[in-house]
C-alpha cells in the first residue's frame, strides 16, 4: 500500500513538472466607447470597440525546451463589442486582385472571400526563442512598423493622436486617403497603387487594413547594450502572379532602450509590393519616449508614407494623394497612482493632390492637403485590469482632407460641411482586460 501511495505521488509529481514546462492561457481586451462627433450641422453618435483600444481575445502558450530555448505560439482575434462578431472580414486576404488589363481600364472583379470572417484575423503564428540567438516567428503577426507606431502612440489611445494620424495615412484603402488612379481614371481599390499607376494591387497579406499584418518571417535578435532589431518578409505569400516578389512585404526596425529604461527610441520601416513585383509603397516611423520627471513622460511620433512610381507624380480623388508625413508629440501626466492626464497635438501634410478634373495633357493641378489635430484625454483605473476613461479633441482640416479626430471616424454621413472641414469629437467608455 505504501508503495502504491508513494508511485502515485512520484506520478502526480513528473505530471506537474511536464506541465510546468508546458502552458496555453487565454488573454483579452474588451473596450466599448461612447463617441461623439460635429462637424458643422453634421452630428453623430456611435458605440465603438477600437475607438481608444481593439477589443480582442487570445489564445497563446509556449513550452520549455531547455537550455534556454522554448516554442510558443499565439492566435489572436478581434471581439466588435457593438456587434458580437469576432474575426473581421476586413483584413481576409483575398484569392483574386484588382488587376488593370489596359491603361485607363480596370478589372473589378471582386476577391472570392472578401466579406467572410477570418477568427484568428490579428495574429496566427509559432515561433521558436533562445535567450542568446534570439527569436524566428512563422504566420500571421503585427508588421514591424504598425506595431513600433502603436507603442509611441502620442495620446495613449487610438484616438486624439498619433495612431489616428498613422492609421489613417498608412492605410491606403481608406475612404479620402486611397483612392488609386490610372492615366485619369480613378478607382477604389483596398490596395495600393504603382508601377506608373498600371496595377492597383488588392491582394496578398496587407488586405483591409493596409499596414498593419502580414504573413511570413520574422527573425528578432537578442539584446546588446540596449539595442535590439527585428526584420520580417512575407516571401511573396498570397502571391497572384508567377512574379516571386510580388505581393511581397518587408520590413525592419532597430530599438533602444537606456537610461535606466527612462529612454525609448526606434526606427521602422515597412516595404510592400505590387503584383508586378515593384515596390509600391514605404512606411516609415521614427517614435521615441522619455520619461523626463517621475510622473511626466514626453512621447515623439515621426511617420512618412510614399507610392512609388505612381502616374503623373500622384494619385488622388477624395483626399488621396502620393505621400504623407506626420509629426506628433504628446505629454502624459501620472496624477495619481490611479489617475493620468493626456496632451497630443498632430500635423499631417500630403503631398499636391490631383483630382480627376484637374488632370490636363499629363499636368497635375490642385492643393496640398493637410490636419492639425489636438485632444486631451484621461484614464482612471479602478484597478490594474479596469478603467474608465474620457477625451475630447478637434481636427482642423484644410485642402481635401476630412479627417476626425476619432478612430475611425474617416467620414461622417449627413454632414454639409464636406472636406477641408473642422470637426469636433468627445469619446468615453470602459475597458477591461483579462
Amino acid at each position: 500500500m505504501k508503495k502504491s501511495l508513494f508511485a502515485l505521488a512520484a506520478l502526480s509529481a513528473f505530471a506537474t513538472t511536464a506541465q510546468a514546462q508546458s502552458s496555453v492561457s487565454i488573454y483579452g481586451n474588451l473596450d466599448a466607447t461612447e463617441a461623439y462627433q460635429s462637424a458643422g450641422v453634421g452630428k453623430s453618435y456611435a458605440l465603438t470597440a477600437a475607438a481608444n483600444s481593439t477589443s480582442l481575445w487570445g489564445l497563446t502558450g509556449s513550452e520549455d525546451l531547455g537550455s534556454g530555448m522554448k516554442m510558443g505560439f499565439d492566435l489572436k482575434s478581434e471581439i466588435n463589442l457593438a456587434t458580437g462578431a469576432t474575426g473581421s472580414g476586413t483584413n481576409v486576404p483575398p484569392t483574386t486582385s484588382f488587376l488593370v488589363t489596359a491603361l485607363g481600364t480596370v478589372n473589378t472583379t471582386a476577391p472570392t472571400n472578401v466579406g467572410t470572417s477570418n477568427l484568428f484575423n490579428r495574429g496566427a503564428n509559432i515561433f521558436i526563442s533562445s535567450a542568446s540567438l534570439g527569436e524566428i516567428k512563422l504566420g500571421r503577426m503585427d508588421d514591424i512598423e504598425w506595431a513600433t507606431a502603436g507603442s509611441f502612440s502620442t495620446s495613449g489611445s487610438n484616438s486624439f493622436g498619433s495612431n489616428q494620424g498613422h492609421a489613417q495615412i498608412g492605410n491606403m484603402a481608406n475612404t479620402g486617403m486611397g483612392v488609386c488612379r490610372t492615366g485619369s481614371t480613378f478607382f477604389t481599390g483596398n490596395g495600393i497603387c504603382s508601377t506608373m499607376g498600371q496595377t492597383a494591387n488588392n491582394v496578398n497579406t496587407y488586405q483591409g487594413t493596409a499596414d498593419a499584418f502580414m504573413t511570413g518571417i520574422q527573425f528578432t535578435t537578442p539584446t546588446f547594450a540596449g539595442f535590439s532589431a527585428k526584420v520580417q518578409t512575407g516571401l511573396g505569400a498570397n502571391s497572384a502572379t508567377a512574379t516571386e516578389s510580388a505581393g511581397n512585404t518587408s520590413g525592419y526596425g532597430l530599438f533602444y532602450t537606456g537610461l535606466g529604461g527612462n529612454l525609448n527610441a526606434a526606427f521602422s520601416q515597412s516595404l510592400r509590393y505590387d503584383d508586378t513585383g515593384a515596390l509600391g509603397l514605404t512606411i516609415t516611423n521614427i517614435g521615441a519616449k522619455y520619461k523626463a520627471m517621475p510622473a511626466v513622460t514626453l512621447i515623439g511620433n515621426w511617420t512618412q508614407t510614399g507610392l512609388s512610381n505612381a502616374t503623373v507624380g500622384n494619385i488622388g480623388l477624395n483626399g488621396a494623394n502620393a505621400g504623407n508625413t506626420m509629426y506628433s508629440f504628446g505629454v502624459n501626466y501620472q496624477v495619481s497612482p490611479a489617475i493620468d492626464m493626456n496632451v497630443a497635438y498632430t500635423t499631417i501634410t500630403g503631398d499636391t493632390q490631383a483630382t480627376s478634373t484637374a488632370v490636363t495633357n499629363g499636368s497635375v493641378v490642385g492643393t496640398a492637403n493637410a490636419v492639425t489635430m489636438w485632444g486631451v484625454t484621461g484614464r482612471y483605473n479602478f484597478s490594474k485590469r479596469t478603467q474608465l476613461y474620457a477625451g475630447v479633441g478637434q481636427s482642423t482640416n484644410s485642402g481635401a482632407y476630412f479627417m476626425s479626430p476619432i478612430y475611425g471616424g474617416v467620414t461622417m454621413a449627413g454632414t454639409t460641411a464636406g472636406t477641408g472641414a473642422s470637426i469636433f469629437a468627445s469619446m468615453i467608455g470602459l475597458k477591461h482586460s483579462f
